[in-house]
């Protein structure tokens, strides 16, 4: 393994963390819970068993996690296929389901971005420099 790739890892790592436990924050501290629109996608499937704001507050905690064991670089693979499930279910479900997204085709073309990212460490995992190295001495 060549020492920038480390780098380069650590990097999409931590900043693709950094998003997921700001956007968890806000849901759960900030008050930016978007119950509207998650009423509205289980509603289009379906699913208006299941509490709009109870579903937002799950969401919440995911992101939040994610962020954190993001960061840490902790079962990085695991993570990365969770991020990837989710940001696609939140593209589809906000993007297609909706329409057009909560703000415009441009938040749709910003997940596709992310979810790039989280693919890339769900194949690749954490390349040094985090708790999975530590612990099991990749």
């Amino acid at each position: 393994m060549k020492k920038h790739d480390a780098w380069g890892n650590l990097f999409l790592r931590v900043l693709l963390g950094i998003i997921f436990a700001a956007t968890g924050t806000g849901k759960l501290f900030m008050g930016n819970m978007p119950v509207e629109p998650i009423g509205g996608i289980l509603s289009s499937l379906g699913l208006n068993a299941i509490s709009a704001a109870g579903f937002g507050l799950f969401l919440g905690i995911l992101e939040l996690m994610i962020g954190l064991m993001l960061i840490l670089g902790l079962f990085t693979k695991i993570v990365g296929w969770v991020a990837s499930i989710t940001l696609l279910c939140f593209i589809l479900g906000v993007g297609v389901i909706l329409g057009d997204g909560l703000f415009g085709q441009m938040m749709m073309f910003k997940d596709l971005g992310l979810l790039g990212g989280t693919l890339a460490l769900a194949f690749q995992g954490s390349k040094g420099m985090s708790l999975d190295e530590v612990l099991w001495k990749k």
